[in-house]
């Protein structure tokens, strides 16, 4: 382990780590170009420019800006990017280029199947991952003279990979010893395996009892709103998500048009289908399928099979929803 090995092990996850080494990288090497194909001459990088609103911008010897925004093990949230893609920044000509390294990729990467409700008509924004980043950082020193560069960049890039194993922590453990880097790597080979075609999401819930990870897959829509199978870490359970209510409507009205439709699914004993307790609200809980249990390997057969009947439940009872308009 060479010396800068041992400054990045001290706290890999750390921002300030990251934006020095890139702001070498790119003021030394053509790693901006090779991974954005935007090449710019002569650049200089400036730290969280705009009070703080992106990490790193990297302005050219023309004027041209790309603003860099990175995320390591944090959620890209919709509130944030719909900030910097409005930010004055961004709309008089900056390129906003997202980095999303070690658990940060799975809850916002190119899997993930919202893109058109964060953005609306906005075009979506050049997103990178740590495989991009790590061949493009390797690429751009392939011919790099400077051998402090050169150790500089194949530190950096063991960094980034050591980051990149915290996805596959849960191999080898009982789900009972999950912890929250366990099951961003499992439910992201998860939803990998069963794939309903709609669409998922994996990310982390705060809530006032200390919050959970989540994986959820797109929901179906229906005239009361969309129904989704969720599991909150353990416990997979099918939701209703309302967001176009009119002024004065009650939730709990559209909850119990469900609820109705729950009654007479009969088909699934299978499922071990419980009603759920909750406050009605833009997102509800309906029931909980306690018949569908995690296993240690997320391609499990059995798992993915109670899965599938599990979707073809939330099916039925949005093609029952449907009939009784």
């Amino acid at each position: 382990m060479g010396a800068l090995d041992l400054v990045f092990a001290t706290k890999p996850e750390s921002e300030r780590l990251h934006q020095a080494a890139l702001m070498v990288l790119i003021e030394r090497t053509p790693l901006l170009g090779v991974l954005t194909g935007i090449p710019l001459k002569g650049p200089t990088v400036t730290w969280e420019p705009e009070q703080g609103t992106f990490d790193l911008m990297v302005e050219g010897a023309d004027g041209q800006r790309v603003l860099i925004e990175l995320k390591i093990d944090s959620v890209l949230s919709r509130r944030q990017i719909l900030a910097q893609l409005e930010h004055e920044a961004v709309t008089s000509g900056g390129t906003p280029v997202y980095l999303l390294l070690g658990t940060s990729g799975i809850s916002r990467g190119s899997r993930w199947g919202q893109w058109k409700w964060i953005l609306g008509e906005k075009p979506r924004p050049a997103i990178f991952d740590a495989t991009a980043l790590t061949a493009a950082v390797q690429a751009a020193v392939a011919s790099e003279t400077d051998a402090d560069v050169r150790d500089l960049a194949a530190s950096y890039v063991r960094l980034v990979e050591r980051l990149s194993t915290r996805a596959r922590s849960f191999v080898g453990k009982q789900v009972d010893a999950f912890e929250y880097h366990d099951y961003l790597g499992y439910f992201d080979e998860l939803r990998q395996a069963v794939d309903f075609g709609t669409g998922s999401t994996v990310e982390y819930v705060p809530n006032a009892a200390g919050g959970f990870v989540c994986c959820a897959w797109e929901g179906i829509p229906t005239e009361v709103g969309g129904l989704y199978l969720q599991f909150e870490e353990r416990h997979l359970c099918l939701k209703l998500w309302v967001d176009d209510m009119a002024k004065g409507e009650r939730p709990a009205a559209r909850r119990a048009a469900v609820e109705a439709a729950l009654a007479a699914a009969t088909d699934f004993p299978n499922l071990g289908i419980e009603a759920a307790r909750g406050r009605a609200g833009e997102s509800m809980t309906l029931v909980w399928l306690t018949g569908v249990r995690l296993a240690a390997d997320p391609r499990d057969e059995k798992l993915a099979s109670s899965l599938r009947e599990a979707h073809a439940f939330v099916m039925a009872t949005a093609a029952r929803l449907q009939s009784q308009q």
